[in-house]
């Protein structure tokens, strides 16, 4: 009987200190996980990801106004070339989609919009590719392109590729500027260093001619 309860006891004995070694461990997964979890949702809403996500966005549409620019281009041929009699404006989508990586996605949608005659859905969606107002007007430009006469095509058409230029032109100039003030901050703050230096060996100066005629 006494060997039995030993058994048992000694049984019980193991199972604890087994639960016991177990249990830490598991403990230590669960804190190490909710610690991924925090710091990965304290850096997804942090500020400096959101600084980074919109400027990656705007870098990505400045990449599709200039593509844009040159679709422009292309239509301007077509429209030269009397193509623009013959083509519908579903055939002319597809075609720019051709020479644009960052905006094929959204001339394709465009052409499937039309195709189920969701001209507003059309227009949305090159407008939510670009986010600024001059984008309604493009669209309209592809949606009214069977509308439109081609001399009305061309100008508008030139109108778009010099808004695109100067939009472009401003951000280089803008970005130019950044850099000059750029290279220049170093030279203010060489000057301010010695202008510091020689204030505080003029004062140093004087205040030991103080002391040297007080002693």
């Amino acid at each position: 009987m006494s060997c039995k309860i030993l058994a048992f006891t000694y049984a019980v004995f193991w199972l604890g200190y087994f639960l016991a070694v177990r249990k830490e461990p598991f403990h230590l997964m669960e804190r190490g996980l909710r610690y991924k979890q925090t710091v990965t949702r304290r850096i997804t809403g942090s500020r400096i990801r959101k600084q980074l996500a919109g400027f990656a966005e705007k870098r990505r549409r400045e990449l599709r106004e200039r593509e844009l620019s040159e679709c422009l281009a292309y239509v301007q041929n077509v429209i030269t070339l009397g193509r623009d009699r013959s083509m519908s404006r579903e055939l002319l989508l597809e075609e720019v989609a051709e020479i644009s990586d960052s905006l094929q996605n959204t001339f394709w949608e465009m052409a499937h919009r039309l195709r189920l005659c969701e001209v507003e859905a059309a227009e949305e969606v090159f407008y939510c590719a670009f986010g600024k107002d001059f984008a309604w007007d493009v669209a309209k430009l592809f949606t009214e392109w069977e509308r439109i006469t081609p001399k009305e095509l061309l100008s508008t058409v030139e109108a778009y590729r010099n808004l695109l230029l100067q939009r472009r032109r401003t951000r280089q100039k803008r970005r130019d500027e950044w850099i000059s003030d750029l290279a220049y901050f170093p030279v203010v703050v060489n000057a301010m260093v010695v202008l510091l230096n020689f204030i505080y060996v003029a004062y140093f100066i004087e205040q030991r001619n103080l002391l040297m005629g007080i002693l």
